[in-house]
């Protein structure tokens, strides 16, 4: 994934569509991304597509895998959220 800019992750399809994008990047299938992980193609599949039943642990180990890292925040600073933050969608989509 070439974007550098943090993307704000506000729900499991966002961070499936995150997790897609860096997978296919790469030119890795989701059987390959499973069989490296020790999990099933279809359990890939349900992450990509924002299913909320995961392992965390294995959903982190997934995310090093493709080179996404995770920083948390301290989101009671209430910091201003603009109304034309862009989406996951749009900052994916600049890539290409």
């Amino acid at each position: 994934m070439k974007n550098k800019e943090p993307i704000r992750i506000s729900s499991s399809k966002d961070f499936g569509k995150v997790l897609a994008r860096a997978r296919k990047s790469q030119g890795l299938s989701q059987r390959e991304v499973a069989t490296r992980l020790g999990v099933t193609q279809k359990w890939i599949s349900s992450i990509e597509q924002g299913k909320s039943r995961a392992w965390i642990d294995k959903v982190l180990e997934l995310a090093h895998f493709l080179g996404i890292q995770i920083h948390a925040t301290d989101a009671t600073k209430k910091i201003p959220i603009t109304t034309d933050e862009p989406s996951v969608d749009d900052l994916l989509s600049n890539e290409d």
